[in-house]
Order: structure tokens, then C-alpha cells, then sequence
């Protein structure tokens, strides 16, 4: 899902202060077995569309999954101030809890590893740890301009990863791209609890954040 390791870990200070309000991206996502929660792996192609404002707690996807030989599609709007989220798929607008934690900045306690080239350019190579999900990261980030290049997530332990590559990365964040359509501004919406939206396809992304 889309939010697969929304890991842009920065090494210069000019980078955080740019960050600190969120971005926006493009993401394209292909993993094998990949922890994406204790026990419980994945293997998945996703694309998407994301924008994280980290200061207001809001977070919006458009999203593609094919999982399994099954195509998903839908949007979705989570809002960490009332720990909710919306999906809005074929049409039709759901309202349940929120089940994973909006971020609230980039990550901050990583491994610096050297440079690299890709292609003809360098870019820095950052590198955590994801002991909940037991996972490594290791990061590609352009340092001049303080974006995103690509991740490549790793189990720990048992085989099984996932590489997302970032396109269209940007520092700053659209409020207008945090606005509900109007389908999930009805009295149609439908209100799910936890244990009722187990059957509902959520982006990926938002494990790996």
C-alpha cells in the first residue's frame, strides 16, 4: 500500500527544516513477503499518489493495488486529530477508526551509509530500523534538493522485501488534497468499527510509514 516506508531520512539540517510540514509524492511499490505487522507479511504491487501534512495530522492516497491477482483501487483520508479515516471505493464512502498512526515527521534516528551513484548522480544512503514490523530500511535521498530517490525495505531474519520508488517529490503539501470528496460528505457514509472493515482493501503504504 502507498504508504510503504514514507522514509525520507535527511542528512543535512537545511533538508528538516524544509520537511517539517510534510510532502507530497508519487510512489510505486513492488514487494515479496514484506513485514508489514508482527507475523504478518505481504507480498503486493502498489502505486499511488500521497500527501502527509505532518503539523495538522492529516494524510490523503489514491491508490492501485494488485494483490493476489486482484485489482483495488480507492482513495483514502485519514486525520489523526479524531483518529479517523475514510475510504472511498466504487462509489462508496466508508468512515471507520483510524488503525495505524498518521506521522508526524520524518524519521530521525538512522545510520548515515556512504554516498552512492545512480545513474551519473550521487545521492545519500540512509539506513533504520523498524523493530516493530522487524524490518531494515535503507534509504536514496537527494540531498540538494531534499526528496526521496527510492527505499528498499528488508525483513529481518526471513526472507522477504519491498523497493518503492518516489516520483514528482515535493517539500510541501496541498490543502485542498486533504478536502473529503462529497461522497464521503453525506449522511450515505457508511460508519464501520474495527472488527466490520477487515474486508476493506487499505493502501500498504500506510504499515511502512
Amino acid at each position: 500500500m502507498c504508504m510503504f516506508v514514507v522514509v525520507a531520512m535527511v542528512s543535512a539540517k537545511h533538508c528538516y527544516k524544509k520537511e517539517k510540514n510534510g510532502f507530497s509524492a508519487v510512489i510505486g511499490m513492488v514487494a515479496n513477503n514484506v513485514n508489514v505487522a508482527p507475523g504478518y507479511q505481504l507480498s503486493f504491487t502498489e502505486s499511488c499518489g500521497i500527501a502527509i501534512d505532518y503539523k495538522n495530522q492529516q494524510m490523503s492516497i489514491s491508490y492501485e493495488i494488485i494483490d493476489g491477482g486482484n485489482l483495488y483501487y480507492g482513495q483514502l483520508y485519514a486525520f489523526g486529530a479524531n483518529n479517523t479515516q475514510y475510504v472511498l471505493s466504487n462509489g462508496t464512502c466508508s468512515e471507520m477508526p483510524l488503525s495505524y498512526p498518521v506521522p508526524s515527521s520524518l524519521p530521525t534516528n538512522f545510520t548515515q551509509l556512504p554516498k552512492v551513484r545512480l545513474g551519473k548522480y550521487k545521492v545519500d544512503v540512509i539506513q533504520f530500523t523498524d523493530t516493530e514490523a522487524d524490518t531494515t530500511v535503507q534509504a536514496l535521498y537527494d540531498g540538494e534538493d531534499c526528496a526521496v530517490v527510492s527505499t528498499l525495505t528488508a525483513n529481518n531474519g526471513l526472507d522477504g522485501f519491498a523497493i518503492a520508488n518516489y516520483f514528482d517529490y515535493t517539500n510541501k503539501v496541498n490543502p485542498q488534497l486533504f478536502e473529503l470528496p462529497v461522497e464521503c460528505q453525506t449522511a450515505n457514509v457508511f460508519k464501520l468499527s474495527h472488527a466490520k472493515f477487515h474486508n476493506i482493501q487499505l493502501p500498504n503504504t500506510v504499515h511502512l510509514l
